[in-house]
């Protein structure tokens, strides 16, 4: 998921736990920053994260473009002009966010003032000037700049079945969802089979019901592998049982193949009894 999207968008992907959740939004959007990449972040390691680079990217636009500017008019560039330009860029680059107005003011000074003498990122010091306010307001920074930049932002969380498991971490997840920025998506995996006091069952749909609509709604399907695919799948399967594996005896998968009569005849016998998938196919070896 992470490298088919990555080309066109900003990813954070983050393992939920019992620190690092839905109840503790804070903590949780923290994460999502520091995760942050985007295509050019990984390429350069001199960016902190994805966030850096927006910024840094966002920046040196606006630099060439007041630079053009000037010498298109003939003037002299001049440190106070560009101070103000850079001001005026990261102001107006904010104003369709949720971040409040007097943040925004403070962030366009922090840019401007950035050049003068300080050693750290300009995304810590930007991030400063917002920390003490709502988590979200990150995530709106994080959406602007990467629309600016032409990226769309993709969250991802994993392990939902391991993190909080209660109606108060269901609600807060799909609040979050509700009070996401535009241009930013949230993908979500897990099972809704989850547990829930030692009670098997599905909890997702038992303890909070409006979360488990939204995932059953918005869920995404995987296409399903055709016969000539698990046939492909398991030649590559037993390939790499051959050369991991000196012993023919001790190959599992090649000799469960061989005893149900070969590849073809191996994902006929599947597909007589389930509906194609390539993780049901692997459990049907394994369990034969």
């Amino acid at each position: 998921m992470r490298d088919e999207v990555l080309p066109w968008a900003a990813v954070s992907l983050v393992d939920l736990d019992d620190e690092t959740n839905f109840l503790n939004q804070g903590a949780l959007i923290e994460t999502f920053r520091t995760n942050l990449e985007t295509p050019r972040s990984l390429d350069h390691v001199d960016y902190a994260n994805g966030l850096d680079e927006l910024w840094d990217t966002t920046l040196r636009k606006v630099a060439d473009l007041c630079a053009s500017h000037y010498e298109r008019e003939g003037f002299e560039i001049r440190e106070s002009r560009m101070k103000k330009s850079l001001e005026l860029a990261a102001k107006d680059i904010l104003s369709d966010t949720a971040i409040p107005q007097p943040v925004i003011d403070q962030i366009g000074k922090t840019a401007s003032e950035y050049f003068n003498s300080t050693s750290q990122s300009l995304t810590q010091s930007l991030l400063e000037e917002i920390e003490n306010n709502e988590p979200m307001d990150v995530l709106g920074l994080i959406s602007s700049l990467a629309q600016i930049n032409g990226y769309r932002v993709l969250l991802g969380v994993d392990e939902l079945e391991k993190s909080v498991r209660t109606e108060e971490h269901f609600k807060a997840l799909d609040n979050f969802a509700d009070a996401l920025p535009k241009n930013v998506s949230l993908f979500v995996t897990g099972t809704p089979e989850l547990v829930e006091g030692g009670k098997q069952g599905n909890a997702l749909r038992e303890t909070y019901h409006p979360l488990y609509e939204r995932t059953t709604t918005n869920r995404i399907r995987l296409d399903s592998p055709t016969r000539e695919a698990l046939i492909e799948f398991s030649t590559r399967i037993v390939d790499l049982e051959t050369q991991a594996i000196e012993a023919p005896v001790n190959r599992e998968y090649a000799s469960t193949i061989d005893d149900l009569g070969g590849f073809e005849q191996a994902a006929d016998s599947f597909l007589e009894q389930y509906p194609p998938a390539f993780r049901a196919y692997l459990d049907y070896l394994e369990q034969y």
